[in-house]
């Protein structure tokens, strides 16, 4: 009898103890699910984190950045466009004026931009002196240096000077004759007062019928001179 109840007891506490190591592997197991599903949890939240601070809406920020940046300088570039057509200091903010700033018009002008900066007007110096376009130094046949004047230039957009050096008596003009030339009987050419000209100045023979001077009047019986 004694042995029964022993055995029965030994049997109950192995029951007792396997019953408690069942349970402890079932909370020990149901506490991993938990920490797993935790750890999942924690997992999935920082990988949502994770993607929420690469979330697309920040490279959507960056990508509208550039999108506007892209834009700014879209319209920088429209404007510096527009703006080259402008001729610097003249046109100021003329920029799409039509006829463009600088277009050709009259006989000698351009457009330049008016007063108000949108439009433009034709400036129109017309033919210089020359019947040609430039501003000339001087006006043609005008005098210049010794003895020259003004001479229009072939494309008749300027003026030179020619005819500078003086003639012969120290004036200006085309001498007929050279001064000191031999001329009539016993003359030569002389300068005149302006020394413009030259003319022949001619004393005629003397009374021996020479050129040169003689200081008494020859007689015609003996052929001298008294």
């Amino acid at each position: 009898m004694k042995n029964q109840v022993v055995g029965a007891l030994v049997i109950a506490a192995w029951v007792a103890f396997l019953i408690s190591g069942c349970s402890g592997e079932k909370r020990a197991f149901g506490e991993a699910e938990r920490g797993g599903a935790e750890s999942a949890g924690a997992s999935a939240g920082g990988d949502q984190g994770r993607g929420g601070a690469r979330a697309s809406a920040g490279n959507q920020a960056l990508a509208g950045m550039g999108d506007a940046s892209g834009a700014a300088s879209a319209e920088a570039g429209a404007g510096g466009e527009a703006g080259a057509s402008c001729q610097g200091s003249e046109c100021g903010e003329c920029a799409g004026a039509t006829p463009e700033p600088g277009t050709p018009c009259g006989e000698c002008g351009k457009y330049v931009c008016n007063a108000d900066q949108t439009s433009t007007s034709c400036v129109d110096p017309k033919f210089n002196a020359c019947g040609g376009c430039g501003v000339l130094a001087a006006a043609p046949n005008s005098s210049c240096g010794a003895c020259g004047d003004w001479q229009c230039t072939a494309d008749k957009t300027s003026v030179k000077c020619s005819g500078l050096n003086a003639n012969a008596c120290g004036g200006c003009g085309t001498l007929a004759n050279a001064p000191g030339i031999a001329c009539g009987q016993c003359g030569k050419y002389e300068c005149s007062a302006d020394k413009a000209s030259t003319a022949c100045k001619d004393p005629g023979m003397n009374a021996c019928g020479g050129c040169t001077a003689i200081a008494g009047t020859p007689v015609a019986s003996s052929g001298r001179v008294r």
